[in-house]
């Protein structure tokens, strides 16, 4: 079954537009999903939108948008208009500028998705990305999406044009922000020899990136618990050993020692 379009539009580069459909790269069946029940009957709890002065339900036609615009104070926005706003700016993926593909750090992606061509645009697809490809470089984009304004990254992925929905500055918290240890050692009393040590275990446990090796673990013994359960009765997993909590001062040069010892022992 093909994904349902997100969004559907025309991407705008230069001269250039190439109508395309947004289809999420997130698999949504992943996720293992749970129903409320009422424990004495087993029926599926529902939630009413009622108003919080009469405690009556409210019908959807009586239920409209509203913004807080102090205490207690609210403008509303009735559908016409907002779609009179949605209309007023530009229904396309306009790409504002490019930048190096190493410019942006993962700090600021949110989601990503593909951009599949509409059959008649997929000589200006293959060209845009192949042209990104050979540049190495990554189109920053503007576009609208379900009523708020995204900035977006479009880069080449395999055959694909990747879109990935960006944070705007005012959302992300920066590293400087927070208490965190500068690149001066002698103030956490580190040495380079057990940076030495570090990239001696960080070369030893190096590897091809292979993502097909890593499992959502958690989500399998919960799957495979489920089914023990609806099998039995009962469950029975072991718990995890807890993770030692201490407060006395760890030596570094010791542990990264041995963890060189135990790696080497084991291949």
């Amino acid at each position: 079954m093909a994904e349902r379009a997100t969004w559907k539009g025309p991407i705008t580069f230069g001269l250039v537009t190439i109508p395309v459909s947004l289809v999420t790269a997130q698999k949504s069946e992943a996720e293992v999903k749970f129903n409320q029940l009422d424990r004495r009957n087993n029926a599926r709890i529902r939630y009413k939108r009622v108003n919080e002065i009469t405690g009556e339900e409210v019908p959807s036609s009586e239920i409209v948008k509203a913004y807080p615009y102090s205490k207690d104070q609210y403008v509303i926005l009735e559908d016409e208009e907002l779609e009179k706003i949605r209309a007023s700016t530009s229904p396309a993926m306009e790409i504002l500028e490019f930048v190096d593909r190493d410019a942006i750090t993962p700090l600021y992606f949110e989601k990503p998705y593909y951009a599949v061509p509409d059959p008649a645009a997929k000589r200006g697809y293959v060209i845009l990305r192949e042209s990104l490809r050979k540049a190495n470089k990554v189109g920053l984009a503007r576009f609208v999406l379900r009523q708020k304004e995204y900035l977006a990254a479009l880069l080449p992925v395999e055959n694909a044009l990747m879109v990935v929905l960006l944070r705007y500055p005012e959302e992300v918290r920066l590293p400087s922000q927070l208490d965190l240890p500068g690149e001066d050692l002698a103030a956490v009393n580190a040495s380079e020899k057990e940076i030495e040590l570090g990239l001696q275990l960080i070369e030893m446990m190096s590897a091809e990136w292979q993502p097909e090796k890593y499992k959502d673990q958690f989500r399998e013994k919960l799957l495979a618990s489920i089914e023990e359960k609806a099998r039995t009765g009962a469950i029975s997993v072991q718990p995890a050993g807890e993770a030692a909590a201490t407060t006395e001062v760890i030596d570094v040069m010791e542990l990264l020692k041995q963890s060189l010892e135990k790696k080497a022992a084991s291949e």
